[in-house]
């Protein structure tokens, strides 16, 4: 079995142009740490892998990934998206540590919009993305 989320948060945490907007804060499932305040933090990038079909032909497997840009406006949540975006689409497979992200199609277009209750802007994107080992 291929461990994808950590591949996946290894891969991201390599790539500059998300850390350069988030710091340290890349989170697996489901939401930022607690305590955190996109306008004390600055943006955050939560990912999460998504219900539905997975293909699964070792040693490669396919997932649909879910990215929530989270940050203290739109524009910068939508900033956050774009560095996803440019990273995924950069190369075709980049090795890190145990793993290969090996290809990334985009499904559908990003949402953007703004909790209610927190204020929080958030962009949010799905994935499709290939890992091997």
């Amino acid at each position: 079995m291929i461990d994808n989320l950590a591949i996946l948060q290894q891969w991201l945490e390599a790539q500059t142009a998300i850390v350069a907007l988030t710091g340290t804060r890349i989170y697996g499932p489901p939401h930022p740490e607690h305590g955190y305040e996109p306008e004390d933090d600055g943006s955050a990038l939560v990912y999460h892998d998504m219900p539905g079909n997975v293909m699964a032909h070792a040693p490669i497997e396919t997932l649909r990934i879910q990215f929530d840009c989270y940050a203290k406006s739109t524009q910068d949540a939508r900033a956050l998206y774009g560095a996803v975006y440019d990273s995924l689409h950069a190369k075709p497979t980049q090795v890190v540590g145990a793993g290969e992200v090996k290809a990334s199609h985009q499904v559908g277009t990003p949402r953007t919009l703004r909790d209610d209750e927190t204020g929080w802007a958030r962009a949010i994107v799905d994935y499709e993305i290939t890992f091997s080992t």
